[in-house]
């Protein structure tokens, strides 16, 4: 379990993140559960009116024996 842990770097940072594939899939995964349960929609931004941010948190998931399951954006 923390042979895992050391050996797999966690992005601090888009731009980490788009860098390597496994990261990027796991952002894409994300994605495309929220559009599939329709968690947002695309609506005109009222005058005046600042759009709502976005981040992605990068964090790996664990099995219940604390073996490596997937990565998670």
């Amino acid at each position: 379990f923390l042979t895992s842990i050391n050996t797999i770097t966690i992005p601090t940072s888009l731009s980490e993140a788009l860098s390597d594939s496994k990261w990027k899939q796991a952002m894409d995964s994300e994605m495309e559960a929220l559009d599939k349960n329709s968690k947002w929609r695309s609506v005109p931004l009222p005058n005046g009116k600042k759009p709502v941010g976005f981040k992605c948190v990068y964090t790996m998931k664990y099995k219940d024996g604390g073996s490596f399951e997937r990565y998670k954006a």
